[in-house]
């Protein structure tokens, strides 16, 4: 079953989604163990210790990430953190919400700038890396999708759509380091609109 972190608050959403901690994200996703020390992060990031763990613990503070087991390595503890969830949502409710609606618009504005910001940054950059006219490709691997579509739901359906995309997503989120597989970025949005 998936983890679900539920932001309640523009705190939360402005925690989560911070550029520098959607790259601690990103090192916890792209990381083999199942847990990761502090020091394992900054060294992924090329980061001093003492700002990712500053990001970690805010992280830490709203849920996202828990700690899992700590152990004595030359007399020092080190602690051994994951990811506390598999999805995000936000919580929409203006009754559950104590925050003026101004700045919570200001929060999900700035939450789905980040968003697309560090997705078009990852395009950008596939695009600008060297050699990329002389690399070799397999079948598929530099092609590239963007589709926006209106799709109409009723409840079942709706619930219907979320677990058969979460399924497609899950089977072909396995790491897979082979020579006939390479790594595609999914990146996908579904929200209601203002108009019906």
């Amino acid at each position: 079953m998936k983890r679900m972190l539920e932001l309640k608050t523009i705190k939360d959403i402005r925690t989560m989604t911070d550029p520098y901690r959607m790259e601690i994200i990103r090192v916890f996703h792209n990381y083999s163990p199942d847990s990761i020390t502090v020091k394992d992060i900054a060294r992924e990031m090329d980061e001093p210790h003492g700002k990712v763990y500053y990001h970690v613990k805010k992280m830490i503070d709203i849920g996202a990430i828990e700690l899992i087991k700590t152990e004595k390595i030359n007399g020092i503890v080190a602690k051994y953190y994951k990811l506390a969830f598999d999805e995000m949502s936000v919580q929409h409710k203006s009754d559950q919400l104590k925050e003026p609606q101004d700045e919570r618009v200001k929060a999900y504005t700035k939450m789905i700038s980040n968003l697309f910001d560090d997705h078009k940054n990852k395009f950008v950059e596939f695009l600008n890396s060297e050699n990329l006219d002389e690399r070799e490709f397999k079948a598929g691997e530099k092609e590239s999708i963007v589709r926006e579509s209106e799709l109409y739901f009723d409840e079942a359906d709706y619930k219907n759509f979320k677990d058969e995309l979460e399924a497609l997503v899950d089977k072909y989120s396995e790491k897979i380091e082979d020579e006939t597989h390479f790594k595609k970025i999914f990146f996908g949005s579904v929200f209601s609109t203002a108009k019906k």
